[in-house]
């Protein structure tokens, strides 16, 4: 009896440092942004989880760790993508939206479901509609992670893409470089 409680004492102290070298590696791969997407356009189910999937193998590098529901807390490093059917009248060819308050970009970014549809034309399906808003998202993400509104010539952070491109099986042109 004496040996079985001496050998609990030497596994609960062994236990705990590792729990604790654990903790602090786990901690370290902690993603620096957490967010939340909101389905304000009744996107379906199969739709949500493909954009979910295309979504974290675009952003799995940059520290962003997204969830299907809304964000209890409010923070700094809490991003808001909301799905929305179309966007303001003046923007309606818009397909997303990072709005920009006294020079910064909010945390509340946009992606407007019908444009990207309208790009889209008769190639649809859920799994593609997913990864066009996915790759759609990932752009106004970046424009907000990044704090500048301006676009490049070439990947994610270009200013415009093809309906081919936004659903297409190639995420090339999606990647950061």
């Amino acid at each position: 009896m004496f040996a079985r409680s001496r050998r609990l004492w030497l596994t609960l102290p062994l236990a705990a440092l590792l729990a604790q070298g654990l903790g602090s590696h786990a901690q370290a791969r902690k993603p620096q942004w957490r967010g939340c997407f909101y389905n304000f356009a009744d996107v379906n189910q199969p739709t949500l989880a493909s954009m979910y999937v295309e979504f974290s193998g675009l952003l799995h590098h940059r520290s962003v760790s997204f969830e299907r529901g809304p964000c209890a807390a409010a923070s700094d490093r809490v991003i808001h993508v909301l799905l929305r059917k179309a966007g303001p009248a003046t923007e309606r060819s818009a397909l997303g939206r990072a709005a920009l308050e006294s020079g910064r970009i909010m945390p509340v970014l946009e992606v407007f479901v019908e444009p990207v549809l309208g790009l889209m034309g008769h190639m649809r399906s859920s799994r593609r509609i997913g990864r066009a808003l996915a790759r759609v998202a990932a752009h106004e993400v970046r424009h907000y992670i990044r704090q500048d509104p301006g676009h490049f010539h070439y990947g994610l952070m270009r200013e415009g893409f093809s309906g081919h491109e936004l659903f297409g099986d190639d995420s090339y042109p999606f990647q950061e470089r």
